[in-house]
């Protein structure tokens, strides 16, 4: 049974320094070491697990969908954190209101070269791809393409980019075990920096969640 956790935590907790976040979570890939510590015990296993950062207001929104539960990690401090399982009933719906965070890239045939997609009408043709193979299509008239920019990160003291762009709207499932391993699976690329997790809530009724 898959899990997702919520966590929230303010600016400031979040810039303070811990053993393996010595200037605290200033970027994607601070954020992907430190999530990794709400698994311990698995440090050459590979990634089950998918997430997303959010600003708000006062701090940060810190989404895992995971196929066990994390531990509240202890650099997490006084944010709050919860937990829940998912029922498997949860994807078994037609329909669904669906938010994207991805790393929607092209790859040249003639280098092999990979580059980031910013144009809306290549974004949307991307996604109708991966909905193909994905287990769901997209309603376009619903559909909201914003493509971000760039996200800058430093690993091991090289400074890495990823493009990023943010999708919404309406799907229709049309395979609904494919539907759920895309879910689980995640996205896209860059999984690992806060990109590919598919959230979806059912639409039960003709109204759209704000």
């Amino acid at each position: 049974m898959p899990y997702l956790t919520e966590g929230r935590i303010s600016y400031l907790e979040a810039l303070r320094k811990h053993e393996g976040l010595p200037k605290g979570l200033i970027d994607s890939y601070a954020w992907h070491v430190a999530v990794w510590q709400a698994f311990p015990g698995k440090p050459n296993d590979s990634r089950d697990f998918l997430t997303r950062v959010d600003r708000t207001d006062d701090g940060y929104r810190l989404i895992i969908l995971s196929q066990s539960a994390p531990i509240v990690p202890d650099w997490w401090g006084a944010g709050s954190w919860g937990t829940k399982e998912i029922s498997s009933a949860y994807f078994g719906h037609s329909r669904y209101f669906f938010q994207l965070r991805a790393n929607a890239t092209k790859t040249f045939s003639a280098t092999r070269l990979r580059s980031g997609i910013f144009c809306p009408l290549e974004l949307t043709e991307w996604l109708d791809r991966k909905g193909a193979n994905g287990g769901f299509i997209v309603e376009q008239e619903t559909l909201q393409v914003i493509p971000s920019g760039m996200d800058s990160f430093v690993r091991q003291g090289k400074r890495g980019f990823h493009s990023i762009s943010d999708f919404k709207g309406v799907l229709q499932i049309t395979n609904k075990e494919q539907f759920y391993q895309t879910v689980m699976q995640g996205v896209g690329r860059a999984k690992g920096f806060g990109c590919g997790m598919l959230m979806v809530v059912p639409l039960l009724t003709g109204n759209l969640p704000k």
